[in-house]
């Protein structure tokens, strides 16, 4: 899965460098969709996971979700919720 992030990211890095077409019109917004880096929230990520529920992506902030979401997810190496103690829904431990 790791791999197939990194084809996805060179890919997406491609197509980005030269804004034409849909990627111009849209003044950046759908680039966002794609890849929010550097704006991740990394706490709203780990919200999402532990709510665990089915929800409308289109309704999901650009810097919860994207290939910024799955690099965090992927590449992360502890399990440690990047959440403050206090912020709901907290992780069971």
């Amino acid at each position: 899965v790791k791999e197939q992030w990194k084809s996805a990211m060179l890919a997406f890095h491609r197509v980005a460098s030269l804004p034409i077409g849909f990627l111009s019109e849209s003044n950046s917004k759908l680039e966002k969709d794609i890849y929010s880096w550097p704006v991740v929230s990394e706490c709203g990520i780990d919200q999402q996971v532990i709510k665990n529920e089915n929800i409308d992506l289109s309704s999901v902030l650009q810097n919860r979700k994207s290939l910024s979401a799955i690099e965090y997810l992927l590449f992360e190496k502890t399990l440690v919720s990047k959440c403050a103690p206090f912020v709901e829904p907290k992780a069971k431990e």
